[in-house]
């Protein structure tokens, strides 16, 4: 799961909510964007590259984890 650094400290219930979510998840991990706000993941461009660079790297992770078919 990755959330917005601001956001998280902002909201500690959220961030709970977010830790929870994370661990209840097989492999599951919560990765923080520090200096991210929840809209700016998406709109800031700084962000969304670092966000899409982290979506890549969980996608390489699983496929080369996964079973061959």
């Amino acid at each position: 799961m990755v959330t917005a650094g601001r956001t998280a400290r902002q909201c500690p219930v959220c961030a709970e909510l977010y830790r929870e979510l994370a661990a209840a998840a097989l492999l599951g991990e919560l990765r923080l964007m520090e200096g991210a706000d929840h809209h700016g993941v998406l709109t800031d461009r700084r962000h969304a590259a670092a966000l899409a660079r982290l979506i890549r790297e969980f996608l390489a992770e699983v496929a080369s984890d996964a079973p061959a078919l």
